[in-house]
């Protein structure tokens, strides 16, 4: 016994040891202002005390959550919801393939965690984590009434099966009643699925053997233009964006984003470019080239992107990437310090010992003329274009901050809103909210509906400002009184959750009512659910169908989801799992777990749709790779598999 307590000794810290290589670090930290979650999808501690949500972004499942959480924590597109209580500061994270991790929120500016506000905490894996590669095994036979036996798994594929498996080597045996049984092996690589035909011959027959046809597939080649044709580079960049963070269901894939950032770059997307470079630069998805980021972050630069314009001026300082060049590096700063980059302003100060009154002299008379002759509206809508990327403008926030920045301190209130929500949003200027809030409470009070609400919510989250629940009704009201949908729904949230309000679920339903009236598709889809549920309203299936239906129509994947459900169920509507499997679809192609679990239960039983079991597979896998527990439950109860 005593040898065998030092070999469980011995066993543990070669384990400790293992898993020292692998350590999970914190990118990030932040509070995610126009992230409504915590509000739309509450949770109570057990006083009944609004929780805050924490979405802690992990790019891999199995990872478990101690401190003060509520609750079972919920794993959906890349990311985990982790509901604490308020006044939390700290979280331990726990995972088998990595050492504990413990977070404590002060490090990051957040002193506690507040009720009914959303946190997002990202997360890094070590470099060169590859998780387990897997690869499509495809066996065609006949007979069809053959029974396939993979790795001694048995599956009946009606002469078709498709599997996916781990890379390396696998047998198969295939047998029927009446025929010679055939095996084999193949072996399966990370880069190319495989396909193997057989024949089984019937007993008796003199016939001759044939070797099993093995077919290997050659790797489709990547067309791009499938991949982008019909997308803005805009929407590339933000695919790009989700591929780098890992987020909106994608996986962290360094490579996969700088694709997308190159795409995007070439159509002239200054942020793209500028990102590509950065890439470069750090050695991310591509070979470490410091001339190669000089050359795209300076495409980003000449289109007046502040960040390349401040990196570019560093990169002349250092001598990185391009013959160095004090004079033009001191340029380059300015540029950027007179556009609000406070990097730009520090470098200034550090390098140079310039100030930030210095560096904006040389761009007064160039902002003057630009505007001369323009009407503070013609200005603000200027601003408008650039933020938006339209009327023929290159989207460009620094460029929109400047425009923006003009009309608002002419007085026009839209300027003086977009000026807020760039400060809020740090797009274009040092992240600042208390900036924010003097911009918005400008426009709010010339009436300025979508400054109200952002006044509101500054309130609510106190950000820039005490938090202030009466002060948040007050400028949503304000709003309200103007008819304006957000404000609706805003409101109805502060009374379902009785903040600055009394709690009133059924003022609450009418408010979001009257927003599902004038359109809004969450308020639809939110209406419709009351009405299918019974919940403060009678249960009225075909009143559910209509507002669902007005929600998917505007491409709501919740709202298609459930649309698909009523006709499956025929609630509310002719039953009709053709038309069930449509709307899935549409839910499906928005990455929804329900709709993806929904229609792997078509696929399953051949309802609407062709029968197709591992099609049905390959959708409750997507869902339960999203926490879906309906999608689990399915896995394990139809193929063994503990998800």
């Amino acid at each position: 016994m005593k040898n065998m307590k030092y070999l469980l000794l011995t066993c543990f810290l070669l384990l400790a040891m293992a898993a020292g290589a692998q350590k999970l670090t914190v990118e990030k930290m932040e509070v995610a202002p126009m992230d409504l979650s915590a509000s739309t999808q509450p949770r109570n501690d057990r006083n009944g005390n609004p929780c805050a949500l924490v979405k802690v972004q992990l790019a891999t499942q199995g990872a478990s959550f101690e401190g003060s959480v509520i609750g079972d924590t919920e794993f959906k597109k890349g990311e985990y919801w982790v509901y604490m209580s308020a006044g939390s500061y700290m979280l331990n994270i726990k995972h088998s393939s990595f050492l504990p991790l413990f977070v404590n929120f002060r490090d990051y500016d957040i002193k506690r965690v507040e009720g009914k506000t959303t946190y997002v905490l990202t997360l890094l894996m070590p470099q060169g984590l590859v998780p387990e590669q897997k690869q499509k095994l495809t066996i065609n036979y006949s007979p069809a009434s053959a029974m396939v036996i993979n790795d001694s798994t048995p599956h009946q594929g009606n002469g078709h099966l498709e599997v996916e498996l781990p890379v390396g080597s696998h047998n198969y045996q295939i047998v029927a009643v009446g025929y010679a049984s055939a095996e084999g092996s193949v072996k399966l690589n990370a880069d190319m699925p495989r396909t193997v035909t057989e024949h089984l011959v019937p007993k008796g027959e003199v016939a001759q053997q044939q070797q099993p046809q093995v077919v290997v597939q050659q790797p489709v080649q990547q067309q791009p233009v499938d991949e982008f044709e019909g997308k803005t580079s805009q929407q590339i960049a933000d695919i790009a964006e989700d591929y780098y963070y890992g987020r909106n269901g994608k996986t962290k894939d360094y490579a996969e984003a700088v694709k997308w950032y190159r795409k995007a770059a070439e159509q002239g997307n200054a942020d793209a470019q500028y990102s590509l470079g950065y890439c470069y630069y750090k050695g991310r998805g591509v070979a470490k080239d410091c001339a190669e980021a000089v050359r795209w972050i300076r495409k980003a630069a000449d289109q007046g992107n502040i960040d390349a314009q401040c990196n570019l001026g560093y990169f002349y300082y250092s001598g990185e990437g391009v013959t160095k060049d004090l004079d033009k590096a001191k340029e380059l700063l300015r540029k950027a310090a007179a556009q609000g980059n406070q990097m730009a302003k520090d470098k200034l100060k550090e390098l140079f010992g310039a100030t930030t009154q210095v560096e904006q002299q040389p761009q007064t008379q160039v902002v003057a003329d630009e505007f001369e002759g323009k009407t503070a509206s013609e200005i603000a809508d200027i601003a408008e274009d650039y933020y938006y990327g339209r009327n023929g403008k290159t989207q460009d926030c620094a460029e929109a901050v400047k425009w923006a920045r003009k009309a608002a301190e002419l007085g026009n209130s839209l300027g003086q809103f977009r000026l807020g929500s760039c400060y809020a949003e740090g797009k274009g200027v040092t992240h600042d909210y208390v900036e924010a809030v003097k911009w918005y409470r400008k426009a709010a009070d010339q009436g300025y509906a979508g400054a109200q609400i952002s006044l509101g919510l500054c309130y609510y989250h106190g950000q820039g400002i005490t938090q202030d629940y009466g002060e948040a009704v007050k400028w949503c009201r304000k709003a309200e009184e103007q008819g304006d949908a957000d404000a609706l729904i805003v409101l109805g949230i502060l009374y379902y959750n009785g903040e600055g309000v009394p709690f009133d679920l059924k003022h609450a339903l009418e408010l979001w009512s009257k927003a599902a009236a004038q359109g809004n598709a969450w308020a639809q889809n939110t209406l419709g659910d009351y009405y299918y549920n019974g919940d403060i309203v009678t249960q009225d299936y075909a009143e559910a169908v209509k507002w669902y239906r007005k929600a998917a129509d505007q491409g709501d994947a919740d709202a298609q989801c459930n649309l698909g459900l009523c006709y499956e169920n025929g609630q509310g509507v002719t039953q009709d799992y053709a038309e069930a499997v449509k709307w899935y679809r549409k839910a499906v192609d928005q990455g929804n777990a329900d709709a993806q679990n929904n229609l792997g239960n078509c696929y399953y039983d051949g309802q609407g749709v062709t029968q197709d079991r591992n099609k049905a597979k390959e959708l409750w896998r997507k869902a339960a790779a999203q926490g879906n527990q309906w999608a689990k439950d399915n896995l394990k109860k139809y193929f063994g598999e503990a998800f």
